[in-house]
């Protein structure tokens, strides 16, 4: 446990939190949901066996890995009827009266949904200018060896099985070798045939 991490346990047993009703999820990446991690079960657990009120968290972000996460979690706290209060100097606008929680996570689900949807158009039109400078996107690129292909085909293999023989997806061969065949200008009959 970090030494940060030692210092929020510390903050919230200031607050009167009791040292075995804290909850952590050490080295938990991000993209792990709340419903996955070990510490969250647990707490959700322990609210719902004992008289739970108030869930304090050092930041709103803490119970999940990402902003939509965060909010799914405090939204199904809130269904258990417990108030989520963060300690954070910087959200105290959240502890202001539960009853305009739900107006809060609707607005900040909208700006979570509206900057993955920004997100997702950055990475398409950085995919996009890549592309149109002539980089390679997705997948390695691998070089194919035509004159083998050619000659495993002539002994009789098929296209599926050569496919499998160099370690490459069947329907790579096939997109590539149109492709080769374009390139080679070859228009010559059965040539671009594939069995």
């Amino acid at each position: 446990m970090s030494e940060d991490e030692q210092d929020q346990i510390r903050l919230l047993a200031t607050y009167g939190v009791n040292v075995a009703n804290i909850f952590v999820d050490c080295n938990i990446p991000g993209s792990v949901p709340p419903s996955r991690r070990e510490g969250f079960t647990r707490m959700i657990s322990f609210i719902r066996d004992h008289f739970v009120t108030h869930v304090y968290t050092c930041e709103l972000d803490r119970l999940g890995g990402n902003p939509a996460d965060a909010l799914c979690a405090i939204r199904d706290i809130g269904h258990l009827g417990v108030c989520v209060q963060s300690l954070s100097p910087h959200e105290s606008w959240w502890n202001c009266d539960p009853s305009i929680h739900p107006l809060i996570i609707h607005v900040m689900a909208w700006c979570a949904r509206q900057e993955h949807e920004s997100r997702i158009e950055r990475t398409r039109a950085g995919i996009r200018k890549a592309r149109s400078e002539g980089k390679h996107c997705g997948r390695p690129f691998r070089e194919i060896d035509w004159l083998y292909v050619e000659s495993l085909h002539e002994k009789g293999m098929n296209y599926r099985k050569i496919a499998e023989t160099i370690s490459v997806p069947y329907i790579t061969l096939i997109r590539r070798k149109k492709h080769h065949l374009r390139n080679m200008g070859d228009s010559s009959p059965g040539q671009g045939m594939v069995q």
